[in-house]
């Protein structure tokens, strides 16, 4: 103990200038705060057991699941998506990002939200969607995707004094994302507990966090186990065009309408889910 320098108490000098700084600084974080609109979601319904029966990606499932739900929400528009995507392949890797509003995934929600479409048609959309956005998620991951190269390109034009307000990159890196997601893990201890069996009363819901536009959703999303799926959807309070209990609620309502057309699907195909309801 004595090789350790004791620990030495830090006094501040705070000027007039500082302290007014200081509390704008923490009135400013204090707004936010109490602008937030946090909701979360538990849903006990069914988890990701049937997902793996329908043989889909469980994220590719939820994305498409949000896309849908804010079509419902919003009275017909579309929002540009952000997911986060890990870049761990490559050293010091990151991030990237995935964009799940894609033709594939607008052609999907189509066709849910008009009656005159078949159960088939819905299911060979959401199949070619589904696979989309797992195409997306894996060129992410291996530095295919398109945003820190455009970011990159922006930092570029900056340095040398070439970016303009009306240039194309300027421009598309600014464009608000109206949804921004990430599905975090549940289980980061491979073979320490069993969230599907003995352990399953100690799934956690984690942690959030907010929306990144001002009339947007921040979502993060989690499957802990197959029997039950948690969101944190937040908004800002200000905003006329969200209401956090709502989206939560059309995403819960968009969940069971994709899985009612697959069974509808899987029925007329022969195909039986092993999954059942959620006890």
């Amino acid at each position: 103990v004595d090789k350790f320098t004791k620990p030495l108490r830090l006094t501040w000098k705070i000027t007039p200038e500082l302290g007014q700084n200081l509390k704008e600084a923490y009135q400013s974080c204090q707004d936010e705060i109490n602008n937030l609109d946090l909701t979360l979601m538990q849903f006990e319904d069914w988890g990701k057991g049937f997902i793996k029966d329908a043989k889909c990606s469980p994220d590719a499932f939820m994305q498409l699941a949000m896309q849908l739900a804010y079509r419902i929400d919003s009275g017909g528009k579309c929002a540009l998506t952000y997911e986060a995507s890990v870049t761990r392949l490559f050293s010091h890797g990151r991030t990237e990002t995935v964009r799940p509003l894609s033709i594939e995934s607008k052609a999907f929600v189509d066709t849910m939200i008009d009656d005159k479409i078949s159960v088939a048609d819905r299911a060979k959309a959401f199949r070619a969607a589904a696979e989309k956005h797992s195409d997306l998620y894996k060129y992410a991951m291996i530095g295919q995707g398109i945003d820190r190269h455009l970011f990159g390109l922006y930092l570029v034009m900056r340095g040398f004094e070439l970016a303009k307000e009306d240039d194309f990159i300027s421009q598309a890196i600014r464009i608000p994302w109206t949804l921004s997601t990430s599905q975090s893990p549940q289980n980061q201890t491979t073979g320490r507990w069993d969230p599907n069996g003995a352990n399953a009363n100690m799934i956690s819901p984690g942690g959030g966090f907010g929306p990144v536009d001002k009339d947007g959703y921040g979502v993060s999303y989690m499957f802990p186990n197959d029997h039950v799926i948690f969101a944190h959807v937040s908004s800002k309070k200000n905003s006329p065009n969200t209401d956090s209990s709502r989206f939560k609620a059309n995403i819960a309502k968009s969940l069971n309408l994709i899985r009612k057309m697959l069974e509808e699907d899987m029925k007329a195909r022969g195909i039986v889910p092993k999954a059942k309801k959620a006890k």
